[in-house]
């Protein structure tokens, strides 16, 4: 894709939260299949098998976390998040345009990004936060106020969708410091019930939720979110 038909792209609000969903799948499995990855993955995955009780409760420590300090704790999490998109941009992208003469293995490009990204991290998530809020507010509105399954680009209705998202990347920054514990209460109460029913118990096979395992998944990580949210709440730093 040229990078004019992916501006036109993104301007018809095409690029939506499926494109994205297929993208990331994309990546994790060109990640997963790396000739340079496996062997690393799979030698990872020896050292964890012994102490695979002590993984299953460390990750749940860290779900645990940010449901309830997450606020706090976001630096930590916005270093790991973008020492891991700096990695696997590395291997997918930056790797593959490095000429042949120079014989660097993937991983290595990855990693070498990883840690320029992860330093980053505080420029790059301003960024990504404006672009979440904004595109998708973009996306919303040149579909949802119009009423219009497939619209037609025109340069007012472009306008208004972009003054749309202009506010509310405004209104993002204004309560972003309760959007971010709403955030990582709910991420994280997500991650802790996906975790506990992969490795410690599986409620969802209790006979009353029979097909719809998801409402079982769902109703905990809203319970446990709602709970993280109001702990966060009580115990902000109030300046």
């Amino acid at each position: 894709m040229s990078f004019a038909e992916f501006f036109t792209t993104l301007k018809e609000g095409r690029f939506g939260f499926g494109v994205i969903k297929d993208a990331v799948v994309n990546l994790y499995y060109s990640i997963t299949e790396n000739p340079d990855i496996v062997p690393i993955w799979n030698w990872i995955m020896d050292l964890i098998e012994p102490i695979f009780g002590v993984v299953t409760v460390v990750l749940l420590a860290v779900a645990l976390i940010g449901v309830f300090f997450g606020k706090k704790a976001l630096p930590f999490y916005k270093f790991v998040f973008f020492f891991i998109v700096g990695f696997v941009l590395g291997v997918h992208l930056l790797a593959p345009i490095i000429p042949d003469v120079v014989t660097i293995p993937s991983w290595v490009v990855g990693i070498v990004l990883a840690v320029v990204v992860a330093v980053l991290y505080k420029f790059l998530y301003y960024a990504l936060y404006a672009l979440c809020f904004g595109y998708s507010a973009y996306i919303l509105a040149y579909y949802g106020c119009f009423f219009i399954k497939e619209p037609v680009y025109t340069p007012t209705r472009a306008a208004i969708c972009v003054i749309i998202a202009v506010a509310v990347i405004c209104l993002a920054f204004v309560f972003r410091k309760y959007i971010e514990m709403l955030g990582t209460a709910a991420l994280g109460a997500f991650m802790t019930t996906k975790i506990f029913i992969s490795f410690v118990y599986d409620f969802t096979e209790f006979p009353f939720l029979a097909g719809i395992e998801w409402v079982g998944i769902l109703v905990v990580s809203i319970i446990l979110g709602l709970l993280g949210f109001i702990v966060q709440f009580k115990t902000r730093r109030r300046y």
